[in-house]
């Protein structure tokens, strides 16, 4: 790479890397040609030589995030024990998203509101087909094996997994629930639909690892209802509620969820 190519590259890094500070100090809404270009150290002139309008920044921005994010789940090999293969989605996805949980949870946050915005139902991942492809390879595996019931298409198994992971990051990014919240539930609702469909050698052996990951997100949330000092009570009184009242709607709406699978 020439001189002249690393410093284009370089400065198209300071504006990725402007647009996910801005992100992270004030949202998605701040978001603004100037603003962008002033923290990046450029020019208006030169951010849309560089690398156009805002909407080419931001996927060129999600398209930089898939591929670390996909980068997460190369340690998962389809050799692995199918249910192995099935929770290590989620411990990978923790493991990445914690490493920088404010950075990617304004990220995140920030497309989910591009694809809202551009009338898509679900994030533009290139890892969703990575996921599927995973997720896919474990229930053949258990179908292949006779662990599981033949008559499910694999494919649309697989698919609803990916629905429950989109919805469980939706609320994460929104700070609605916590990173450790994420990856328990993601599997509890994995597993869950597993079973379903599960040889009942194979569903007695989910049963008891859904009740364990039931215990341990059971006292997440018995911890997290614990009352604080009474000053940091008074402080974040109005937060708190409104939280409490978000949190309310999405256990509910995992609740019927999961009385949907079950019926």
């Amino acid at each position: 790479m020439s001189l002249r190519e690393k410093g284009k590259a370089r400065r198209k890094q300071q504006i990725i890397d402007a647009v996910v500070s801005i992100l992270c100090d004030e949202g998605f809404a701040a978001l603004s040609t100037s603003k962008i270009a002033e923290r990046a150290e450029v020019s208006v002139a030169t951010l849309y030589n560089l690398m156009g309008s805002i909407d080419s920044i931001l996927d060129v921005m999600v398209e930089q995030l898939s591929n670390e994010f996909k980068s997460a789940f190369k340690p998962i090999t389809e050799s692995q024990d199918p249910i192995a293969i099935i929770e290590a989605v989620s411990d990978s996805a923790y493991e990445f998203l914690n490493q920088d949980i404010a950075k990617y949870q304004a990220i995140l946050k920030a497309v989910f509101q591009i694809n809202i915005s551009r009338d898509h139902s679900a994030p533009v991942f290139l890892t969703a087909n990575n996921n599927r492809t995973l997720f896919v390879s474990a229930i053949n595996q258990l179908q292949d094996s006779g662990r599981m019931l033949p008559d499910i298409s694999a494919q649309l198994l697989s698919q609803q997994m990916l629905v429950t992971q989109i919805f469980l990051l939706q609320n994460w990014s929104a700070g609605v629930i916590d990173l450790e919240r994420y990856c328990d539930t993601s599997k509890f609702h994995f597993l869950l639909l597993i079973k379903a469909w599960a040889a009942p050698e194979l569903a007695s052996e989910l049963e008891t690892r859904i009740l364990e990951i039931q215990s341990r997100i059971e006292a997440l949330d018995a911890l997290k209802r614990k009352p604080q000092s009474s000053n940091a009570s008074d402080s974040n009184d109005g937060g708190s509620l409104k939280t409490t009242r978000i949190e309310k709607e999405v256990i509910s709406h995992e609740n019927r969820s999961l009385q949907e699978t079950g019926s």
